[in-house]
């Protein structure tokens, strides 16, 4: 599927995986707050904020260390998300799958 990937030669998929499952975590207690209990609305919104920052700050490139999904979110474009997973080189400083594998 995504063989050749900076994410994936950096082993760090799992990290926007995880934060992808967080974030949807979040957003469930928070329309179940709704629906019910509203002490969950913080709980939810707390839990996908600390997914976000999480992914952030566990994303860096092995390379120059910047942030690969900080600055994935920086560019607000539809679509980030995807573009982060599948690209092959960093933009910032070339670093490519190829070289880590």
């Amino acid at each position: 599927m995504h063989s050749n990937t900076v994410m994936k030669a950096s082993n760090q998929t799992w990290n926007i995986y995880l934060t992808t499952v967080d974030i949807g975590i979040g957003i469930s207690l928070s329309i179940y707050a709704i629906l019910g209990n509203i002490y969950y609305i913080p709980i939810g919104l707390l839990l996908v904020l600390f997914s976000i920052v999480y992914c952030c700050l566990a994303t860096p490139c092995p390379e120059c260390g910047q942030h690969w999904y900080w600055q994935a979110i920086e560019e607000l474009k539809f679509g980030w998300l995807k573009r982060l997973i599948y690209q092959s080189e960093f933009q910032s400083c070339g670093y490519g799958g190829a070289e880590a594998a």
